[in-house]
């Protein structure tokens, strides 16, 4: 016999797949070992002779059903054959992708070919590239993708995402500060100092990083060790102003999360490398925070590119001296968690032996391309559990040849395709291929930027009609009041009307908003921007009720209003902002001698710890969310963390089913309505527990 008489099925099988496609090698192993049939060694020999004829080494390819999915990787290898294409599903793609090659091998190519599929899928799926070689620039002449230079950014650092509070950004904007410089705990402790001040001081407009270095530069510490703390401070913010120059000369900048709906590439070359690393890290914190902050869980949405990874998540920060006092950086529990969120990541890199662990560990797809380096094959063995007969293979790998590891598949070999690319885009032209682009970003900066402008120097405020002021008069004194109710009280037309409010909101006075509070079309409002108040103090009008709504956002203080009143409608004492022993509640209700809180939660992720608290002040809570989605998301989110005793005391609404619940209760008060709907606005066991009719409605 060859020798694997007493061999397993496996390992028969690997040989015979050189002559047969796996199920049947599989079958043929199991039944010759079975019956110890002679006709085994020869099948064996003939494997051994093709093996030895080819010029190329040969692992065992997946079947063919174990290739398919959305996005094509390349074809798979057998010896010296290009056979069957290997795909990979989107969800693949969500858990991550990474790419490991010396220099020159293809790894850009093969990023491409994916990005290109992505781009023209039947649901494109939006990505940013960080390009540090320009590579990816000369698509736009075949392509619909954006290309931008890291100098045509406009971008504030403490500009904190949508929904994301500016407590919570300022300290992951510290936590970038001090991994990127080196900061130890007590600078990033005088950063956030003086961070927190700045933020206090502007009171709802974001500081700036200039603003910053000018709070820092004029300070006199007393003291050496916090002279210390300021100059180590002071010297970084320096560099970063000098660097960044116009990028960050601005007090609000570029929407992050406007950009991930685009085919989007960021070039960053000739950015030094501390800054450069600063802005990545920025970015994908911004993107992590934004997800978070607004609930994005699901399927892909989009895709990060990193080429050149190790820039960012590489491993020898896990040791520094910093890194050991302060903890591990933010950014290294991204890979981990942001997959949760729709944010697929590929990763591209040339040493693997300096790679982070956050990266190696939470790639679910791992290709290797030739490696020339000892360690660098060590540490992809070590990841891969590679046997002996694959790690050998690594250096035999020619430009665009590939070992793939995809979780649930063992190693093989596979070819990814060519994508010829004349690279001579300069950047006089990619510049005017962008200019439409980035007219319309900046125009956005420019109009925010100068409507603060305005607010500071009453002198520049626009010129509005008569009517137009009547109209903003209206909306001063009655924030809540809808568009059609707003107009008959002033007795405009419908042309008269629209005309006046066009003038409004063209000048950058009003904004219309359209809420939806029941089951027919929404409801159109006006509310007042920062420029349209400050015209109002300038004509000395009272505007405390505007700024009452500023607090928490018009939509939100609108829901407040309009169940309070229907609340006291009903015969309940209602309170908004009511403070029961340090906690305050949107709405209090008095109910038969109960406290009956109401909580508002517009986006899908609830303050726990204030919702959990709030419960031992009161007896009943009821919970109000604006769709269903969002209500969907808070009650599975509250249901988690909850314990029974506390579920059984809440109810779950959206706001239209709870208004038209208050008006039916209205209705059958005053007689208006025989036929009132047996459920209840409030829980059940908040009312008395009697057996009249009339004792099962609100008491």
């Amino acid at each position: 016999m060859h020798g694997f008489k007493d061999s397993d099925v496996s390992d028969v099988s690997k040989e015979l797949s050189v002559l047969f496609p796996k199920k049947v090698a599989e079958k043929l192993a199991f039944m010759y070992l079975l019956d110890e049939k002679e006709e085994l060694d020869e099948l064996l020999k003939l494997s051994e002779i093709k093996k030895s004829a080819f010029k190329k080494p040969f692992l065992p390819p997946p079947s063919p059903e174990k290739g398919f999915g959305k996005i094509t990787l390349g074809s798979i290898l057998q010896g010296d054959q290009v056979t069957y294409p290997f795909c990979i599903d989107l969800e693949d793609l969500n858990r991550h992708v990474a790419i490991f090659s010396s220099t020159g091998m293809g790894k850009t190519t093969l990023i491409i070919d994916i990005l290109l599929q992505l781009l023209y899928d039947e649901k494109p799926i939006p990505f940013l590239a960080i390009d540090w070689k320009r590579d990816m620039r000369h698509l736009i002449r075949k392509h619909p993708i954006i290309v931008l230079r890291w100098k045509w950014l406009k971008i504030n650092f403490f500009q904190p995402p949508e929904g994301v509070s500016e407590k919570q950004w300022m300290m992951i904007i510290a936590d970038i500060f001090a991994h990127v410089f080196g900061f130890f705990s007590a600078s990033e402790n005088y950063l956030l100092e003086y961070m927190d001040k700045l933020y206090r001081k502007k009171k709802g407009k974001y500081p700036t990083l200039k603003e910053l270095f000018e709070a820092i530069e004029k300070t006199e510490e007393k003291s050496r060790r916090y002279s210390e703390y300021r100059d180590v401070v002071r010297n970084r913010l320096a560099s970063m102003l000098i660097v960044f120059k116009d990028v960050v000369d601005c007090r609000v900048g570029f929407r992050i999360e406007e950009l991930l709906d685009h085919p989007l590439v960021i070039e960053l070359d000739g950015l030094r490398r501390d800054e450069a690393n600063f802005l990545v890290e920025y970015i994908l914190a911004y993107i992590f925070a934004y997800r978070i902050a607004n609930g994005h869980r699901g399927s892909l949405r989009h895709v990060i590119v990193f080429d050149e990874a190790t820039r960012v998540f590489y491993k020898k920060r896990e040791w520094r001296e910093t890194t050991l006092e302060l903890g591990m950086p933010f950014i290294e529990s991204v890979p981990q968690i942001i997959r949760d969120y729709g944010e697929g990541i590929i990763f591209a890199l040339q040493e693997p032996s300096i790679a982070s662990h956050s990266l190696m560990a939470n790639s679910n797809v791992k290709m290797v391309g030739f490696l020339g380096e000892g360690e660098d094959i060590d540490a992809i063995t070590k990841s891969l559990d590679l046997s002996d007969e694959e790690r050998s293979v690594i250096p035999k790998l020619e430009r665009g040849e590939w070992l793939v590891k995809k979780a649930g598949i063992k190693p093989f070999l596979l070819r990814s395709f060519d994508y010829p690319l004349e690279k001579n885009v300069t950047d006089e032209e990619l510049f005017e291929r962008m200019k439409p682009f980035l007219k319309k970003l900046n125009e956005k900066v420019i109009l925010t930027t100068s409507v603060q402008a305005k607010a500071e120097k009453p002198s520049t405020f626009p010129k509005i009609s008569e009517d137009a002021e009547r109209l903003l008069f209206n909306v001063n004194e009655h924030p809540f009041l809808g568009l059609s109710s707003r107009y008959r009280s002033l007795g405009f037309s419908g042309r008269r009307a629209e005309t006046t409010k066009r003038n409004l909101v063209e000048k950058g006075l009003v904004k219309e908003v359209e809420v939806t509070l029941g089951s027919h079309r929404p409801v159109k409002f006006l509310c007042l921007t920062k420029l349209g108040l400050d015209y109002l103090k300038h004509k000395n009008q009272v505007t405390k009720l505007w700024d009452y709504v500023g607090r928490v956002g018009f939509e939100h203080r609108l829901y407040q209003v309009l169940i309070t009143y229907s609340l006291r409608k009903i015969g309940c004492k209602a309170f908004m902002e009511k403070d029961m022993n340090g906690r305050r509640f949107d709405i209090l209700a008095l109910l038969n001698g109960k406290k009956i809180g109401v909580e508002i939660e517009l986006k899908p992720n609830p303050d726990l710890s204030k919702i959990l608290k709030g419960m031992k002040e009161i007896d009943e809570l009821i919970i109000i969310c604006k769709d269903k989605t969002t209500l969907e998301k808070v009650r599975e989110t509250i249901e988690r963390v909850a314990y029974p005793s506390l579920r059984q005391r809440m109810e779950f609404y959206l706001i239209k089913d709870y208004l038209a619940k208050l008006s039916d209760e209205n209705a059958y008060r005053h007689g208006n309505n025989s036929d009132y709907p047996k459920r209840t606005v409030f829980p059940l066991n908040s009312r008395k527990k009697a057996g009249r009719k009339e004792k099962n409605r609100i008491e």
